[in-house]
């Protein structure tokens, strides 16, 4: 008999969390799980790529819908806002219908295991107060340590889920040293990815010519300012040599592209855009730069490795050091250092013989990321907490 599982999103745009989802809608074996995806909002730029043995759900939640998250925000700006949420919750949570949740047939239904896929507030809320399941997990995407002490709420919602994932081995050490009383249980399993596609016939060469890569969403926790000051920096040899591909879309699409005009680099730096087929630009791009504040793990690193493709990352907390170690599948640089990145990028641009190193030793770093070896570690976790024998590989 099948067993009947749901992962929750706050929506499904064009972003990492959502990427991640896909792969693991894609991998998940449809013989053995029937699969709902829940969707928060009304944003589904990427719903068209949920499988269609899935079944989604929409249900158009605005993001401060949670009290918890509410509550939060409240009590930070002004200590005397808990007298005022105090009656807020009362009027909302049990004098008023909740709204949208209320109105479905969501709570009519029974999982064996439902997962706060997005981990942030309102999926997890949504979770644990709206959806029956025998089991229920959060995946924190970002730096869970951050969460904890940015905000009691998180810490109130992960004690009462089953297990929680991280996608990284740091940030699940740090939660023990910054909290160590808390008795979370908490996996560690990496994000999934597939197989590299082999490069459409489209030549992005013709288009770009010979091109420095970055892949993220236009936002400012991305830092592409960082990025495009570094690619100014870089010497006119090489900047005549390689431009700069800029593939995603985001609140910060303007002021990136007022700092490349103000540098003049209109005919240097593309922004493409959000992109499907983003595995053709990893194949064809000679180094790739990711210049994030933070990062949860670093999905777009895996990637370029697992085409081929040389890596330049900034030193965020904390994905992009567990996946490239110290320098040895890749080069870390400081965080909002333009002058450091630029200096890296012309030494690996002026150096084939270590490209070529780290294309080899990428590629081998990249099977550990591959999509059936994570979910074995999946089948394994969802195993564990349900059932006590099952060979699912």
């Amino acid at each position: 008999m099948k067993k009947k599982i749901c992962f929750v999103l706050d929506q499904f745009l064009y972003g990492g969390i959502e990427r991640v989802a896909i792969n693991y809608l894609n991998g998940i074996d449809k013989a053995k799980f029937d699969i709902d995806v829940i969707i928060l909002s009304n944003v589904e730029e990427m719903i068209n790529q949920i499988p269609k043995e899935c079944n989604v759900i929409r249900i158009d939640i605005p993001r401060n819908h949670n009290p918890l998250s509410r509550a939060s925000t409240m009590v930070k700006r002004d200590a005397g806002a808990i007298l005022y949420y105090g009656t807020y919750i009362l009027k909302r949570c049990f004098i008023y219908p909740i709204d949208k949740i209320k109105t479905n047939k969501l709570r009519e239904k029974k999982y064996d295991v439902a997962i706060a896929f997005s981990g942030h507030l309102n999926d997890s809320y949504v979770v644990l107060e709206h959806i029956k399941a025998t089991k229920k997990i959060v995946w924190a995407h970002g730096l869970i340590y951050q969460y904890l002490l940015m905000s009691p709420a998180f810490e109130k919602m992960y004690k009462k889920f089953d297990k929680i994932v991280s996608i990284n081995h740091i940030d699940q050490n740090d939660i023990f040293y910054c909290k160590p009383y808390l008795k979370y249980d908490i996996v560690n399993i990496y994000n999934p990815t597939y197989r590299t596609k082999i490069a459409s016939d489209e030549d992005l060469g013709k288009k770009y010519g010979k091109y420095i890569l970055s892949v993220a969403r236009l936002e400012e926790p991305k830092d592409f300012i960082t990025l495009i000051e570094a690619y100014n920096k870089l010497s006119n040899d090489i900047k005549k040599e390689y431009n700069l591909v800029i593939v995603g879309d985001g609140p910060d699409r303007e002021k990136i592209k007022n700092r490349i005009e103000k540098l003049n680099l209109n005919k240097k730096v593309f922004m493409v855009g959000a992109q499907s087929d983003v595995d053709t630009y990893y194949q064809h791009a000679d180094l790739f730069v990711l210049s994030t504040k933070s990062e949860g793990l670093g999905m777009v690193i895996i990637e370029a490795m697992g085409n081929g493709c040389p890596v330049i990352s900034t030193d965020a907390p904390y994905g992009p050091r567990d996946i490239l170690g110290s320098n040895d599948y890749g080069i870390l640089c400081p965080v909002g250092d333009s002058e450091k990145m630029s200096v890296a990028i012309e030494e690996l641009l002026n150096d084939k013989q270590k490209r070529n190193k780290f294309i080899e030793k990428g590629l081998v770093r990249y099977k550990d990321f591959e999509i059936d070896t994570i979910m074995k570690q999946f089948y394994d976790l969802v195993g564990r907490i349900i059932w006590t024998s099952v060979n699912w590989v």
